[in-house]
């Protein structure tokens, strides 16, 4: 009927229902279940206010609704991280909100144990018992949560709080505050798929609504023309005669190209990816007949909520200068590849790689809690049937993303210089599961990864170029990542044409 305006009312009141259902909701598949109920009310919201744009208020809604059906498992474990409470909260509200988030925070590393996935499959009744008391016990701690939050909420001060812990998604004034918070020389530009077009949204500091435009390439385009290719060309086909096609770098005309007169005067793009595009370098696609990163330094973001719960200040960082380096491979023609990569990390942070037989999970368990940077230079493997059983290859074995999510990291950076260590599965609600989820997950403020099988020489060489300009090895004044990470992929693209070797590195986070 066209009634755009009643139309948008109505779904906004459905989809605050869905979010209540979904809170109840603990195991995977009840809670991607529930966020299957409320994907096709997302997409209609944000057509809807696409045919409002006339009016300010609907052009700031559709982002926020656009941002509202994203990633919202992995915002609410974000959500449980170390941040710390408002001094006026009384000490023994703060203890049994930290209690019971440790108690919900073990849940969730239960829950995502690969037994219990398949006991909710089985029809043996005492077999998926062990599953149902984590879920009363889960329902519990939300119930009691919620409660205790109620109680904060009285606390001026400690709404914000509050809010950050729940795991709302950002409304129109929670974007502005990021974008604030990134500063004036950064842009967020965040995506979103429906099935006949792609949403683009540009937001930067004063602006008083984002804008909005529209590209008409359905999903099925978007699969067929652009990722299927990609994903033959540089995830299947990597031998030394392979021919780069790179079909997937002309997306960046239509999708990123109208960003270069809107964002004329600015430093940093984060990108905030939507389904498919997760899996594409959009950094390396191409724009006026040059990679995207050659006019701004880029970082990723699961999402603006995530995002945000990154840059909010949770507890003190390791900030001690220690590092955790360690390399292993089995192959001993590569080894003095990896042994160089590492020599050369250790000796800009003055530390000592932990290499061949000492790097381990158990020395990776016991000093990764304290070090500031941790560095791994392995094989990584990406595990399409069970994402969170990805894993790096250490001498005693492999590390699984279930593994990083039992840490408890305090690292401003975590590098997994391996293959297909950034590679996640996305589900439905863009849901992302794998090693970089868990990197943020276990706290870590930012996750460097790769998209493909690497090279170990190039990968070595950008690496140390990386490395080199944010801790000042030139004696210049250092770089932020992002600004390093474009330095880096610029030099090792001077050496390089073929994307294969340039363009496989994600920034994400902070």
């Amino acid at each position: 009927e066209k009634r755009w305006e009643a139309a948008e009312t109505s779904y906004a009141a459905a989809i605050q229902a869905g979010k209540e259902l979904l809170a109840t909701a603990f195991t995977d598949a009840g809670r991607r279940t529930e966020i299957a109920e409320n994907i096709e009310m997302h997409n209609r919201l944000v057509q809807i206010s696409l045919n409002l744009q006339s009016d300010p208020h609907y052009v700031r809604q559709s982002l926020v609704y656009a941002e509202s059906g994203k990633a919202r498992t992995f915002l609410d474990q974000m959500s449980q991280g170390d941040f710390p409470p408002p001094e006026e909260l009384p000490a023994t509200l703060v203890k049994q909100e930290r209690d019971l988030l440790e108690e919900k925070r073990q849940l969730v590393i239960q829950l995502s144990a690969s037994n219990l996935a398949h006991e909710a499959k089985t029809a043996n009744q005492s077999a998926a018992r062990p599953l149902r008391d984590l879920g009363q016990r889960h329902e519990t701690i939300q119930t009691e949560l919620r409660q205790v939050w109620e109680q904060m909420n009285h606390y001026p001060q400690a709404q914000e709080y509050v809010a950050l812990r729940r795991g709302d998604s950002p409304e129109w004034d929670d974007l502005t505050g990021l974008v604030e918070k990134l500063g004036s020389q950064t842009a967020l530009v965040e995506f979103y798929l429906l099935n006949d077009q792609i949403v683009v949204f540009a937001l930067r500091a004063g602006w008083s609504q984002p804008h909005v435009y529209t590209v008409p390439i359905s999903q099925e385009k978007l699969w067929y023309r652009y990722v299927q290719p990609y994903r033959d060309e540089v995830g299947y086909n990597r031998t030394a005669e392979r021919q780069s096609h790179a079909e997937w770098r002309k997306l960046g005309t239509p999708l990123l190209e109208p960003l270069l007169d809107l964002l004329d005067d600015i430093r940093t793009v984060y990108f905030v990816p939507h389904g498919l595009l997760h899996l594409l370098p959009l950094h390396g696609m191409l724009v006026r007949g040059e990679a995207f990163i050659q006019h701004y330094a880029v970082a990723y973001a699961p999402s603006a909520g995530v995002l945000s719960r990154l840059l909010n200040d949770r507890q003190p960082r390791a900030t001690n200068g220690q590092t955790l380096i360690m390399g292993y491979t089995p192959n001993v023609a590569e080894r003095n590849l990896f042994v160089g990569e590492e020599a050369a990390i250790a000796q800009l942070y003055k530390g000592t790689p932990l290499m061949d037989e000492q790097a381990n999970g158990e020395l990776l368990r016991q000093n990764a809690p304290q070090a500031d940077i941790i560095h791994l230079s392995c094989h990584g493997i990406f595990d399409s049937r069970d994402p969170l059983n990805s894993r790096v290859q250490l001498a005693d074995g492999d590390f699984t993303a279930r593994d990083w999510m039992k840490l408890r990291l305090h690292a401003d950076l975590v590098t997994l210089s391996a293959c297909q260590t950034g590679i996640a599965d996305i589900r439905q609600g863009d849901e992302i599961a794998g090693l970089t989820h868990a990197l943020l997950y276990a706290g870590a403020n930012s996750a460097l990864v790769t998209l493909w099988s690497v090279n170990a020489a190039s990968t070595q060489e950008w690496m140390q170029d990386f490395y080199g300009a944010i801790h000042n090895s030139s004696g210049s004044a250092p770089l932020s990542k992002a600004q390093a990470f474009q330095q880096a992929t610029l030099n090792l693209r001077a050496h390089y044409d073929d994307p294969y070797y340039w363009a496989p590195f994600i920034l994400v986070g902070r």
